[in-house]
C-alpha cells in the first residue's frame, strides 16, 4: 500500500543520513567542549520542538527543515504574540529566499498536511506548511522589453555587500530599489552610486517586490480574511508597510535574529496518541480530560519539562472508520526543559 511504502521510504532516508548525523552531532560537541560548555545537547525538529541529542542518531530525519520553523518561534517570541486566536503568516527574508510560514494559535508552526518531496523522494512525513520564492535582499533587479521589471529568482546571495549598487558594485539588487524607495540608508553603503537609478525603475521594482511576496502569501493561506504578517530575516527591509492580503505588518525588534532565537526558545513537546471507547455511557469530555492529564505526566516523566510550564498545545480527535463509540484522540503536550534533570 502506498502508506505502508511511505514508512519504509522514511526509514530509508533516515538509515542514509545516520553516519553524517553522528558526524554532525559529534561536532556541536566539539564545539561546546572547546568554549568550556558542559551542558546538555538539544537539537530543533522539524515540528518546533526540541529532541536530545542521542535521540537525533537514531532518528536524524525529524531535523530536516527545522530551520523554517526555528524561525517562525522566533518571530513569535520576538514579537510578543501570545494567545492568539487565528493564524500568523511568518516571512523570513533573507539574501536569496524568502521562507513564509503559518503561526498557529497553539503557537507552534503549522504542519503540511499533504505529502512532501525530500531529495526527490514523496514521502508522507511531518514537515512545516512552509512555501519559499527567490526573494531576499541580494534579488537581482532587470529590466524586461515590454519595460516591466523582475526581481529575483537570480541573486547576488553573500556577495551583496560587493555586488550590490549601494556597496560600490554593478548588480541592482532590491537592496538597492528598498532604500530608494523607503528612504532608508544601511551601513556600509554609500547612497551616491544609486543616482543612476531613475525614478520609473525604483518605481516599478519596488512594486514587483510587494507583488511577488503577495503572490507567496496567496499561494500558503488557507482562509480569504486578511491575517497579520510577521517580517524577520536580513532581507526583510526590502518589504514595504503595505502588502495585499495583509492586515497587519510587525517588524519585531532583532528580526534578523529570529532563527537563532527561535531555536534557543523551543519547548519540549510530548504526544498522546490514543483511541477510546465511549461505550457504557462515560462522556467524550471526561476522557478527553483523563487523556490531556496523561500527556501532561508522560512530559514530565518522559521528557524531563517543568511541571508549571507544561500545557496542552494542541488536541486532535477522529473518528474510527468501521468502528461503533470509538476515538482517536492525538494530544500534543509541551513545556520547558527542566535542566536540573536534564543534566543527571
Amino acid at each position: 500500500s502506498r502508506g505502508l511504502g511511505d514508512v519504509y521510504k522514511r526509514q530509508i532516508l533516515n538509515a542514509s543520513i545516520l553516519r553524517f548525523s553522528e558526524y554532525v552531532i559529534q561536532s556541536f560537541k566539539s564545539a561546546l567542549e572547546n568554549l568550556g560548555l558542559k551542558c546538555p545537547l538539544y537539537l530543533t525538529q522539524n515540528d518546533g520542538t526540541i529532541i536530545a541529542a542521542k535521540q537525533v542518531k537514531k532518528i536524524p530525519i525529524v531535523t530536516f527543515s527545522s530551520g523554517p520553523t526555528n524561525s517562525i518561534l522566533g518571530a513569535a517570541y520576538l514579537s510578543q504574540v501570545k494567545h492568539s486566536k487565528s493564524s500568523i503568516l511568518v516571512a523570513d527574508v533573507g539574501g536569496t529566499t524568502t521562507d513564509i510560514g503559518v503561526l498557529l494559535p497553539s503557537g507552534f508552526p503549522k504542519q503540511a498536511s499533504a505529502y512532501l518531496s525530500i531529495a526527490g523522494v514523496r514521502v508522507n512525513y511531518a514537515m512545516p506548511h512552509v512555501h519559499t520564492i527567490g526573494l531576499g535582499g541580494g534579488s537581482i533587479v532587470a529590466e524586461q522589453t515590454d519595460g516591466s521589471f523582475t526581481v529575483g529568482p537570480e541573486s547576488v546571495g553573500l556577495s551583496l555587500t560587493k555586488n550590490a549598487l549601494v556597496f560600490g558594485g554593478s548588480t541592482t539588487t532590491a537592496t538597492d530599489v528598498a532604500l530608494l524607495a523607503k528612504h532608508i540608508e544601511i551601513k556600509g553603503g554609500d547612497m551616491s552610486k544609486l543616482t543612476c537609478l531613475s525614478e520609473n525603475t525604483i518605481d516599478k521594482s519596488f512594486k514587483q517586490i510587494q507583488l511577488n511576496l503577495s503572490k507567496a502569501i496567496d499561494a500558503i493561506r488557507t482562509s480569504p480574511v486578511d491575517l497579520p504578517l510577521i517580517l524577520v530575516g536580513g532581507g526583510s527591509m526590502v518589504i514595504g508597510d503595505k502588502i495585499d492580503g495583509i492586515s497587519e505588518i510587525i517588524r519585531p525588534t532583532y528580526h534578523e535574529y529570529a532563527n537563532a532565537i527561535g531555536a534557543a526558545v523551543a519547548k519540549i513537546a510530548s504526544v498522546v496518541d490514543t483511541v477510546i471507547s465511549l461505550a457504557g455511557g462515560i462522556s467524550f469530555e471526561k476522557v478527553l480530560e483523563l487523556k490531556k492529564q496523561d500527556a501532561i505526566e508522560a512530559i514530565i516523566k518522559e521528557k524531563s519539562a517543568v511541571r508549571e510550564s507544561t500545557y496542552i498545545a494542541d488536541v486532535t480527535t477522529l473518528p474510527v472508520q468501521y468502528s461503533t463509540n470509538k476515538v482517536r484522540i492525538i494530544i500534543k503536550a509541551a513545556g520547558e526543559v527542566d535542566l536540573t534533570k536534564a543534566f543527571e
